[in-house]
């Protein structure tokens, strides 16, 4: 989960490279998957924790905090 909160970060620093941000994003976002799939389901720190406030509008984290929610 640390890793995710790393690139969630590092993609908030290059939001003007839209190649860097896209890759910092969605590697946050696999990261997010693998902590989820090993049992990880702390969706309010997800909702509230700054530090993935860049992952917040994509699509694919809201997908991801949904599943989470339904405990998938």
């Amino acid at each position: 989960m640390e890793w995710s909160r790393i690139y969630a970060l590092s993609a908030a620093a290059v939001k003007n490279d839209a190649r860097l941000h896209g890759h910092y994003t969605s590697t946050a976002i696999e990261f997010l998957r693998q902590a989820a799939a090993n049992g990880w389901r702390d969706v309010a720190r997800l909702r509230t924790d700054d530090d993935f406030r860049e992952l917040r509008p994509l699509a694919d984290f809201q997908r991801l905090v949904s599943e989470m929610e339904k405990g998938k």
